[in-house]
């Protein structure tokens, strides 16, 4: 009697592991499938998980493979970028550079080129000078020796007027005219003309004004450069003798010992000359 419980329960646990749970569900019949998979629906899921792990990856490797392809082109236009920038800093500065010493070179050859002009005029400046200064001995020695035969130098007057001392200015912008008076105070008929060696600047004319007065005038054609203020040039005034008219012998011989050549600059400006030169000139017109 005590062995039937026993052999309802191992009854119970044999249906529980054919399918029957708690629940009572059959997987045999259709109000019970739904919680049911059999093995090759598992391996079809499975293959469509795999399936889409593979195309994720896919996905995700060419996703990868994109980001580095355009990382290497960045990374290449960056360092073209850099190339570029370095190639135009050098080439900037080599220009610099260039320019620089080309400037250098310019502004020492402009100094030099200044130098020679200043000394090439302070040496004709010199060369004027000690042209008055020997006249002036000359003069003061003729004067404390006044005998005939050493009469050098005081047989004729000459004078400029409008001008400095040795110097006749002109501007490029007007027409000017600056006179000239050389006079013999012997024979002074036998003058026939006066002329100037070199000639005067293209624009510029010497011209006779009266029996013993003659003007350089005119409006200078000259060219000037980017560092000239000024253009100077050094001629000699040549009075022309016909000796021939001289019929006393002692006067002519008198003449012909003498040297009546006198070396006076033509100074041209691009504009009108210095003011203060002006001054000067004005100063000594209004000393008699």
């Amino acid at each position: 009697m005590k062995s039937a419980p026993i052999l309802t329960m191992s009854v119970a646990l044999v249906v529980s592991a054919c399918g029957f749970d708690s629940r009572k569900s059959d997987p045999m019949r259709d109000a019970g499938q739904s919680s049911y998979v059999s093995s090759s629906e598992k391996v079809l899921e499975q293959q469509k998980l795999e399936e889409k792990f593979l195309e994720e990856t896919k996905a995700y490797k060419e996703s990868i493979a994109t980001i580095q392809k355009n990382a290497e082109e960045n990374t290449r236009s960056l360092e073209e970028k850099y190339q570029n920038l370095v190639s135009d800093v050098r080439g900037q500065a080599q220009k610099s550079q260039n320019q620089c010493e080309a400037e250098k070179s310019q502004f020492v050859q402009d100094l030099n080129s200044y130098k020679s002009q200043q000394d090439l005029v302070i040496n004709e400046m010199k060369t004027l000078v000690a042209g008055w200064e020997s006249q002036a001995n000359n003069c003061q020695n003729l004067l404390e020796n006044p005998e005939k035969q050493n009469f050098h130098g005081l047989l004729y007057r000459r004078e400029m007027e409008s001008a400095l001392p040795s110097a006749l200015e002109f501007s490029t912008q007007e027409a000017l005219s600056h006179k000239i008076h050389f006079r013999l105070d012997l024979a002074h008929n036998s003058v026939t003309g006066l002329k100037i060696e070199p000639a005067l600047p293209s624009g510029l004319s010497l011209s006779r004004q009266s029996e013993d007065v003659w003007a350089v005038e005119g409006t200078p054609q000259v060219t000037f450069t980017d560092k000239q203020s000024q253009v100077r040039s050094i001629h000699t005034l040549i009075p022309v003798i016909d000796y021939s008219t001289i019929s006393d012998e002692t006067t002519r011989i008198l003449i012909e010992q003498q040297n009546f050549e006198e070396q006076v600059m033509i100074v041209v400006y691009p504009g009108q000359p210095p003011a203060v030169e002006g001054v000067l000139s004005e100063l000594e017109g209004a000393n008699p």
